[in-house]
């Protein structure tokens, strides 16, 4: 959308007077803002320069610190406008100023208006452009953000936070490759920069340049290895190029940071914006404070999180979410004590508050208190029966506690909710298999490997069923061996090798599975647990001896 913005050429100061229009304002009102007088200027049309409205602040309690500060602000503004002798400059940083507490408080409106007039005196300034950017990326316009972001670089060239919010603008727009060239500009400027590198993946990966996304990913792994959406998108683009095993991998190292954030989404990852830090430090509420501290996490300074989020509850001790923050920080610290005090806090004076009682139960969970965990997310999906992490959690906990029928029923449940989450179709079939029910879970393993084609566990788990299956009638080595010889070489060491040496026992190829049995044992005291090599020696005689195996799973391994 074409903007029309009137910019003039200010030729002195007398011809640049300000007054307020007679009529219009006067002091004691409170509700209007002032105008440049039209006959201050020969160049300056009265509708350059738009009037301001104070907010309706009636709603809120009028002893409100927010509110003394708005209408503080706002005296001042009419104060500076009022003043014939004002300049340009000082004119533009009025209302520049009042644009920005405006922004904090989110009266986006008023904002808007401050810094169009902000950048009508004083064209020049980058940030007025830039905080436009931000306002209209707020409403969810990204081509007028990027317009006003586009002003803002060509103000100042070589401004970080610009570049990559342009380059965020043009990617929200599908348009990859402008994306692209800002980017690579901003990375020569900042060659150690997260949002950049992450920018740069995520634009690769648009364009289908998975190679491209993995070398940029990486380097923002390297440089943030707890940052969730590089995990997140690092798993996409090795997806994308059939490298399974590294995509689950990077799944598993973003299962392991949210748990260490306890299950916050640490969401898009953001440049460090000095002039939008400005704005939040004008406004010291509860929810500037909660914004900032979720930055910190965001960031893994769990340190500054803690801060934020204390000086946040002590304006608002009730407010669940901002002490949620609170303890997730805490936890991230190692301090687990203080966390769940935390989290009974919140149960106690917000009952319904389901991420408490979901959060609890992950920390018991951690901690072996299964039974006590269980209860927690019972509670976390009484209070939202859409939470489908706190059912997977429950399901799993069911499951190991030999409760069938309820782990089944939270599985379905869960696909109900959310057809995305493989854990739960592949957690039933792991039910129907303790509770050897073969050919319903040769079923389901064989439906999970169309449904989810990319997921390796679906064949390595239906292939053990084929090779080893206690049930002649759903055992097929034959089978077994094709569907392992489609995985990779690397997928097929997720499990040590040992599913592949159960089928070749299973078609008769005693040597090559014990010879490949050991391989995996020689792997298993490498990576695995302690004892389990020596547990792994059962099947190995087995086939020395010329048998095959009829346990898919030794007792306690069921994933």
């Amino acid at each position: 959308m074409k903007r029309h913005i009137i910019v003039v050429t200010l030729v002195s100061v007398a011809i640049l007077n300000i007054i307020i229009v007679s009529g219009c304002i006067s002091p004691e009102d409170t509700t209007t803002s002032p105008k440049l007088n039209p006959s201050a200027t020969t160049s300056l049309n009265q509708s350059v320069i738009q009037p301001v409205s104070l907010p309706d602040l009636s709603q809120n309690n009028n002893a409100d610190p927010v509110n003394n500060q708005l209408r503080q602000e706002y005296t001042e503004l009419t104060s500076t406008t009022d003043n014939s002798t004002a300049t340009p400059l000082e004119l533009s940083e009025a209302y520049g100023k009042m644009g920005k507490l405006f922004l904090a408080t989110e009266y986006v409106h008023e904002a808007e208006v401050c810094f169009r007039n902000a950048q009508t005196l004083m064209p020049r300034d980058y940030q007025w452009p830039y905080y436009l950017g931000h306002i209209y990326n707020d409403k969810n316009l990204p081509d007028q953000a990027a317009e006003f972001f586009e002003q803002a670089r060509k103000l100042e060239p070589n401004d970080v936070p610009t570049l990559v919010w342009l380059a965020e603008m043009h990617l929200e727009a599908d348009q990859a490759v402008e994306a692209r060239l800002i980017l690579n500009y901003a990375l020569e400027l900042r060659p150690d920069s997260l949002p950049i590198r992450f920018g740069l993946g995520r634009v690769a990966l648009a364009r289908e340049d998975f190679l491209g996304a993995v070398q940029h990913l990486e380097e923002a792994r390297m440089l943030s290895p707890a940052a969730i959406p590089v995990h997140t998108a690092l798993a996409s683009a090795y997806r994308s190029l059939g490298q399974l095993d590294r995509a689950e991998a990077n799944l598993q190292r973003r299962r392991a940071a949210e748990g260490a954030a306890l299950g916050v989404d640490a969401g898009l990852i953001r440049p460090i914006d000095p002039l939008m830090e400005d704005v939040e430090k004008l406004v010291q509420s509860a929810e500037t404070y909660e914004l900032r501290g979720a930055r910190a996490l965001n960031r893994g300074n769990y340190v500054e999180a803690v801060s934020h989020f204390r000086s946040g509850i002590e304006l608002k001790p009730d407010n669940p979410s901002l002490r949620h923050k609170l303890a997730t920080s805490l936890a991230a610290l190692g301090n687990t004590q203080e966390s769940q005090e935390q989290l009974e806090e919140i149960v106690r004076r917000s009952p319904q508050y389901s991420e408490a009682h979901f959060t609890l139960g992950l920390l018991m969970e951690n901690s072996g208190q299964y039974p006590q965990a269980m209860a927690r997310y019972t509670s976390a999906v009484r209070h939202d029966p859409s939470h489908a992490e706190a059912r997977l959690r429950l399901a799993g906990l069911l499951r190991r506690s030999g409760r069938p029928d309820d782990a089944m029923a939270q599985y379905e449940r869960v696909m109900d909710i959310d057809s995305l989450i493989v854990e739960a179709p592949f957690g039933y079939a792991m039910v129907l298999i303790n509770l050897r029910q073969w050919a319903q879970a040769r079923d389901r393993l064989a439906d999970g490997m169309e449904t989810y084609p990319y997921t390796p566990v679906f064949p390595l788990a239906l292939a053990r069923v084929l090779a080893a299956a206690p049930d002649d009638r759903v055992r097929d080595g034959q089978t077994a061996m094709e569907i392992i010889n489609r995985l990779s070489e690397e997928q097929r060491r997720i499990d040590l090798g040992e599913t592949m040496a159960m089928a070749l026992a299973e078609v008769g190829r005693y040597e090559e599975a014990a010879s490949m049995q050991r391989e995996a044992i020689v792997a298993a005291r490498e990576t695995g647990p302690p004892d389990l090599p020596e547990r792994m020696t059962a099947n190995l005689k087995l086939y020395e001896a010329g048998q095959p195996t009829r346990t898919p799973w030794r007792e306690g391994e069921l994933p």
